[in-house]
């Protein structure tokens, strides 16, 4: 599995790495190494992290490890202490551009992590952070530029076009989505403010939160505790399930299905819900409101406020 730091050896322990990922395949394509010869290998892939994660632990404490499965092929060149103090002096050239602890006013290209009070305040391009830790922070995030993952209460201002999160974990928050923006994710008590546009959420888990939906914004699945506070356009959930929640619907809002004790608070103008058993149906506040009960075959349908 490739891990930050990512590097491959050729002969004489050169070491290669990337600016602009840390996955051995990606680095070995973008330097055009010939990785197999006739008789073996002609590389090995390696890897120098820090200890139980933490990149801001000094770069001499990291542990370097060769990639699982090298120890088994390795060529006649390859010399374990000369490949450590190669990789050791890749790590520092890796850190230098990849290791983002203070503030930085803009990136626009390349792969990097914050970590501690990093803060990054705009991010364009295809730039990516491979994750955010602790308090560090992205004021905002435009074109196709991405973090693979949110920890702690790390925070993205707001992201715009085809930015995209991969997973958000402990009480890290965003505040605006929109456009296309996109999040895989959402674990523990991490927060969006509002989605826009056709910005989309994977699945939202545990206590995860969004405060507004609006446009064609989309939440695939919600469960554990996920809430919602209104969602409004045409915007969509299409599963919920356990105690989830939605403050209030409007517009043509929709819910493709609801179970357990997941609960709408409200809904008015042209909203669709899918439920398995509707039988409160107090909530319905228009006479276009649509409620699909899935409880009984073939499902009933209510439409507006029932008596």
């Amino acid at each position: 599995m490739c891990k930050p730091a990512s590097g491959v050896f050729v002969k004489g322990h050169i070491a290669y790495w990337s600016e602009h990922s840390d996955s051995h395949e990606e680095i070995i394509k973008e330097h055009e190494l010939n990785a197999d010869g006739i008789r073996g290998t002609n590389i090995v892939r390696f890897e120098i992290t820090p200890p139980e994660g933490d990149m801001l632990k000094p770069l001499n404490d990291w542990k370097y490890a060769l990639d699982e499965g090298m120890e088994s092929c390795l060529p006649d060149w390859y010399d374990a202490k000369a490949a450590e103090k190669s990789a050791r002096n890749m790590l520092k050239a890796w850190a230098k551009k990849k290791l983002i602890t203070g503030t930085v006013e803009e990136l626009r290209e390349g792969q990097y992590y914050l970590v501690g009070n990093a803060n990054v305040k705009k991010l364009y391009g295809s730039s990516k952070v491979g994750s955010m830790s602790d308090s560090s922070k992205v004021g905002s995030m435009y074109g196709s530029s991405r973090v693979g993952s949110m920890y702690d209460s790390s925070n993205i201002g707001s992201m715009y076009g085809s930015s995209k999160v991969g997973s958000m974990y402990g009480s890290s928050n965003i505040g605006f989505m929109s456009g296309s923006s996109n999040i895989g994710f959402m674990y523990d008590s991490s927060n969006i403010g509002s989605m826009s546009g056709s910005s989309n959420i994977s699945s939202m888990s545990d206590s995860s939160k969004v405060g507004s939906m609006s446009g064609s914004s989309n939440i695939s699945s919600m469960y554990g505790s996920s809430k919602v506070g209104s969602m409004s356009g045409s915007s969509k959930v299409g599963f919920m399930s356990g105690s989830s929640n939605i403050g209030s619907m409007y517009d043509s809002s929709n819910i493709g299905f609801m179970s357990g004790s997941s609960k709408v608070g409200s809904a008015k103008d042209n909203a669709v819900i899918t439920i398995m058993r509707a039988d409160d149906k107090s909530y319905i506040k228009s006479a276009n409101v649509v409620v699909i009960d899935r409880s009984v075959s073939p499902p009933k349908r209510y439409v507006g406020v029932q008596k």
